[in-house]
């Protein structure tokens, strides 16, 4: 690994405090305020043809109006890209990634009861020391696997 990116698993790159944190976030939310306020808009405009009295985007609906969105206005369709992001590698990329930032790691709990097949369970570790219980992690053609089985029900 480059010393660059062995670096940033380094302390002096972690967060000290809760409030060093917050102010971070809020720096963020502020910076990225009026773009997020664009984006609803077209959200929102988008969803008053479908329904011309709407007045909110529901966060259920969201994806689905951001992708009506991509779509109409961009010519772009998310789909199209999805076989050049095989699951297995972008789950190790959150993961390593999220590990990198957070200075954790991660041990996947194979025998760990599950509700589904497609379902994986993993825990989150500082040094020993468990921090996060389990995390479960289900790939997206595991649900799509489960919302067809419901379906044909």
């Amino acid at each position: 690994m480059d010393p660059a990116r062995r670096s940033l698993g380094r302390d002096e790159h972690r967060v000290r405090s809760a409030r060093v944190a917050g102010e971070f976030i809020d720096r963020i939310i502020e910076a990225s305020r009026a773009r997020a306020e664009r984006d609803y808009d077209q959200l929102l405009k988008r969803r008053r043809q479908d329904d011309p009295q709407a007045t909110i985007v529901n966060a259920w609906e969201t994806s689905y109006y951001a992708e009506q969105v991509r779509q109409s206005a961009y010519d772009f369709d998310s789909q199209s890209v999805r076989p050049y992001f095989a699951y297995e590698r972008v789950k190790q990329g959150v993961l390593d990634v999220t590990a990198t930032l957070f200075g954790v790691r991660f041990r996947r709990v194979a025998a760990a009861p599950v509700w589904h097949e497609s379902v994986e369970c993993w825990q989150m570790y500082d040094g020993d020391h468990l921090v996060a219980g389990i995390e479960v992690i289900e790939s997206a053609a595991g649900y799509d696997r489960r919302r067809l089985e419901r379906l044909r029900r």
